[in-house]
């Protein structure tokens, strides 16, 4: 079900629109339009009390895709991509990604564009967008940069700034500083609410206040057992890693397959125990003489600045198929070598890195310089969308008792309801759409909702699952399409004044 949407060039793509369904009954489903840009934008509306105050939150509801003045299309024009790629890096900012993400993916969709252009658009985006990020200082340090009245003036500076004057001051950031907030930016607001739930001591979700898993969160000084549990499967990966640069210098013939768990498969182009050139077993383990040497050096090839040859003492031990490799395989190894790790601090992931090599924790799993990562910034978004959809379940439970919950995929929901109350399914799911908005603009605290996210802008009535209804899913594997193969018509996309007349019902809007 979550299978891509059918593409012209794309074998197979047509796959879930093969799923129909039984005689006599319809899909009824609808994609919520903009659902996670809609969510931003309201987190960040709800820091004023207005829907639609902040220019983000303005943008999305006054933004229209078919007349390219949605943020996708007015973010694909600037940055000169197309709209899907727009989305992505409209996505990626608002889940934290950072400018340096922004200019590879500048890159990565117009090959066309030089490394300066896109460092150029990337850094007015950011500027435009995210705004710049100020520390402001607390009113007990106030004393000595201000000469007059403390009532209505604050100190405000830059990262770099903030961070030499507690230097200076011998003090940490968080303790002279307020927690730091974005400025000057379309996004600012919203970026600055996204950051105070992900950054609370208890993360909770703006509409049904859902947790965070205890696993990740930080209490009582303590970690829950996620951490416990990295530090012992993280070490067994070194053990791997130890494993592979072992066998790649001992066995050079063999091949790596694959590693199950912990069982590990090497496969050979000879015979088994032969190596290249050899006509005999391979005496691969080395001598019993470098066992106190070996594992050192072994251990220091994955690190940077490392000389590429074993050690001294066991380079005469060593000769025959292996001494005839080391130097090769030495300098193979400084061409794919990890990264230098960076400085670990008192309570960072470094203080729990693993026991053999000193890898660290996923960055967005990391609490460093009083921040989290992308991370709970994608998860406060993306559980509020869940929360959406566990309001929009317990809606429909309500209004359509009758029609059956199918799936549920990202922002898209589908029914399957029988042919004869299948519009009265639709117009459920157009009354869902406006008490569920209803609901999280109120649980905010804006008692408003405008028009143009009131109702879904399409309901699909279809007899198979596809994007849209007129989709006739023409692809290699299906080159004749849905109703000149199948003999499937195309289903009906209706509005909420379609479903209304489809229902008998008054379309006035007063």
């Amino acid at each position: 079900m979550t299978a891509s949407n059918a593409h012209a060039e794309r074998v197979g793509s047509e796959l879930r629109a093969m799923v129909q369904a039984p005689p006599g009954h319809s899909f009824v489903g609808a994609d919520v339009d903009s659902q996670e840009l809609w969510i931003a934008a309201l987190l960040g509306d709800s820091t004023l009390g207005l829907c639609g105050g902040s220019a983000f939150g303005w943008a999305v509801l006054a933004g229209d895709k078919a007349r390219r003045t949605d943020l996708h299309s007015l973010t694909a024009t600037a940055a000169q991509v197309s709209r899907d790629h727009a989305k992505v890096i409209n996505y990626a900012r608002i889940y934290g990604a950072g400018q340096n993400f922004a200019e590879r993916l500048l890159k990565q969709f117009n090959p066309t564009m030089t490394i300066s252009e896109a460092k150029s658009k990337a850094a007015k985006m950011f500027s435009s967008t995210k705004g710049r990020r100020v520390y402001q200082l607390k009113r007990q340090y106030m004393e000595g940069f201000m000469e007059e009245d403390l009532d209505d003036q604050v100190v405000e500076m830059t990262s770099y700034q903030a961070m030499r004057l507690a230097k200076m001051s011998g003090k940490k950031v968080e303790d002279m500083f307020d927690r730091p907030k974005w400025v000057g930016g379309t996004e600012s607001d919203m970026f600055n609410k996204l950051e105070e739930i992900a950054e609370s001591e208890a993360p909770s979700t703006a509409f049904l206040s859902g947790r965070l898993s205890r696993a990740l969160e930080h209490s009582q000084g303590r970690w829950g057992g996620t951490r416990l549990n990295w530090a012992v499967q993280s070490a067994a990966a070194d053990f791997l890693h130890l494993m592979l640069a072992s066998m790649a210098h001992l066995a050079p013939t063999a091949r790596y397959t694959c590693q199950p768990t912990c069982l590990v498969h090497w496969s050979t182009r000879r015979a088994a125990g032969e190596a290249r050139g050899s006509t005999g077993p391979c005496r691969a383990p080395p001598p019993t003489s470098c066992t106190s040497c070996w594992p050192a050096w072994l251990t220091s090839r994955l690190q940077p600045g490392t000389p590429a040859s074993p050690p001294v003492s066991c380079t005469g031990a060593l000769a025959g198929p292996l001494g005839r490799h080391a130097a090769q395989l030495g300098r193979a190894e400084r061409r794919r070598r990890l990264p230098a790790p960076h400085a670990g601090q008192h309570g960072s992931p470094r203080a729990y890195s693993q026991v053999h090599l000193p890898a660290h924790l996923s960055r967005a799993l990391e609490h460093s310089q009083g921040r989290w990562g992308g991370t709970r910034l994608n998860w406060a978004v993306q559980s509020a969308a869940a929360d959406f959809l566990h309001l929009m379940l317990a809606s429909m439970a309500h209004l359509a008792p009758t029609a059956r919950f199918c799936l549920s995929f990202h922002d898209e929901v589908r029914y399957l309801a029988a042919d004869d109350c299948k519009y009265e399914t639709a117009l459920a799911l157009q009354i869902t759409n406006l008490l569920t908005r209803a609901f999280c603009s109120q649980r905010v605290g804006i008692n408003d909702l405008p028009l143009s996210v009131a109702f879904f802008t399409a309901v699909e009535v279809d007899q198979v699952l596809r994007k849209e209804s007129n989709l006739d899913c023409t692809t290699p594997s299906n080159p004749h399409g849905l109703e000149n193969g199948y003999g499937i018509p195309n289903g009906e996309s209706l509005n909420i004044f379609e479903v209304l007349k489809k229902c008998k019902l008054n379309t006035s809007v007063d």
